[in-house]
């Protein structure tokens, strides 16, 4: 408070009544606590988004810029927070040539829409194809406007191999089941040397490229 009177003295201030000093004295208090906990907050969610195994990312909706990434993108992609940070849409680059254009549109969807959620292949530093399942969620501003995407990225590469393996599994169980229906519709199989031209022979040794080219809902 002396020092607070010493600065109204030099400057020729008027004294401010008792009531008006409380006043301001509790919007000091109340700025500072918003200050403190706005740096509390920050603090805890670098907490815990250096914690976390998924990549936790954030972009600018508008330009398509990271703003933010946390350390689990140099453990899934091999290249470091920094360098995506020096260049924003180095991002861009990790995605699959085979998947870049597909995802990117539905990124420049999404910062209209607000929602984002994509299954994807990233090629990492040492040529190492990964897949990531991506999603996003929209910031929006006082007036309502889109201005931020933030979302994670969760490596699920051996989820995806297990998963093509079940469907490979499946595959092969079709085409026992195909190969076990032809038996039974041919009847049993002719004693003696069997022609090539027979439609025995064409349907037990017809090719497997057909019973693959089943969908996952014919297998099942």
């Amino acid at each position: 408070m002396e020092q607070l009177e010493r600065l109204r003295l030099k400057h020729g201030l008027k004294q401010v009544s008792q009531p008006a000093r409380w006043a301001s004295s509790a919007i000091l208090i109340s700025i500072a606590a918003v200050l403190l906990l706005l740096v509390v907050s920050e603090e805890r969610f670098r907490q815990m988004a250096s914690n976390i195994r998924e990549i936790f990312w954030m972009i600018d909706a508008q330009t398509k810029k990271a703003l933010f990434v946390n350390e689990a993108y140099e453990t899934i992609t091999g290249r470091s927070c920094s360098s995506l940070l020096d260049n924003p849409t180095s991002y861009e680059e990790l995605i699959h040539p085979d998947d870049r254009t597909h995802v990117l549109a539905k990124l420049d969807k999404a910062t209209r829409t607000g929602q984002f959620t994509e299954r994807l292949r990233i090629v990492c530093t040492h040529g190492e194809v990964r897949w990531v399942h991506v999603r996003g969620f929209p910031v929006r501003n006082p007036a309502g406007k889109i201005f931020r995407l933030v979302g994670t990225a969760q490596e699920i590469t051996e989820q995806k191999h297990a998963e093509d393996q079940v469907i490979e599994n499946l595959a092969i169980a079709s085409l026992a089941r195909g190969t076990n229906s032809i038996h039974l519709r041919a009847g049993s199989r002719p004693r003696g040397a069997v022609p090539t031209s027979s439609p025995w022979a064409k349907d037990r040794f017809l090719s497997p490229r057909k019973y693959r080219q089943n969908t996952i809902l014919d297998i099942l």
